[in-house]
């Protein structure tokens, strides 16, 4: 709690939390939504083992605000699902699926989703499922991830409430999708690229066809 009460920053109106080195063009200072949304998930856990735990108490209340302000202030529409997404931080103002989605999770799992909102998102990110490929990264860009899909599940898990039906539903997903990165019995791809278009060659080990058509299986 002491280390990231040292490196939390304004985010919206609270505080949010960085990577604390430069990623690409972006300095070690910027707080991310993904980053914030994994850091209120502990606190939410810390809290629920030690209630009395005052200043994790206040790093999340504060975590939260910043978390539901962005929310409201800095959405994007992603163009392929038809819903508005907040940026993934103020340096890259992109709808990013997993963060969106842990961002919709955590507010719903703490009550604060009072309009419903984040529940809508949480939905149609649900929807946005590709069947043999999981979920995209973020419009235009080829990149599928093994953790990003996680952080997706988790989030469903976090935001859909406890029946039978759910947790059917989460089981057959992270099953499904999991087991798309498998390459050999304990062995799996951190992250794949699809490949749009007519393939003339065979795609390197880590690359999927993808068309509006059909996804293909690995070649």
């Amino acid at each position: 709690v002491d280390r990231l009460t040292k490196r939390k920053q304004s985010f919206g109106d609270g505080i949010g939390w960085g990577l604390d080195f430069s990623w690409k063009e972006v300095g070690p200072k910027a707080p991310y939504l993904i980053t914030t949304a994994i850091i209120a998930h502990g606190l939410l856990d810390v809290i629920a083992e030690l209630p009395d735990l005052e200043p994790a108490q206040g790093l999340l209340g504060s975590a939260l605000i910043g978390l539901s302000s962005w929310t409201r202030a800095n959405s994007i529409l992603h163009p392929e699902i038809g819903v508005e997404l907040p940026a993934f931080s103020a340096d890259m103002r992109s709808p990013v699926l997993n963060a969106a989605a842990y961002t919709a999770g955590i507010l719903i799992a703490a009550q604060c989703d009072l309009s419903g909102e984040e529940s809508q998102r949480l939905n149609a990110i649900k929807d946005a499922y590709v069947p043999c490929l999981g979920w995209e990264y973020e419009p235009g860009t080829p990149v599928i991830d093994l953790l990003h899909q996680c952080y997706i599940l988790t989030a469903l898990d976090l935001g859909h409430s406890e029946s039978e039906e759910r947790k059917n539903y989460l089981d057959r997903k992270v099953i499904e999708t999991v087991a798309l990165f498998s390459t050999s019995p304990g062995n799996f791809l951190d992250t794949g690229r699809l490949v749009q278009g007519t393939l003339y060659e065979p795609p390197l080990p880590n690359h999927r066809k993808h068309s509006a058509k059909a996804v293909g299986a690995p070649y």
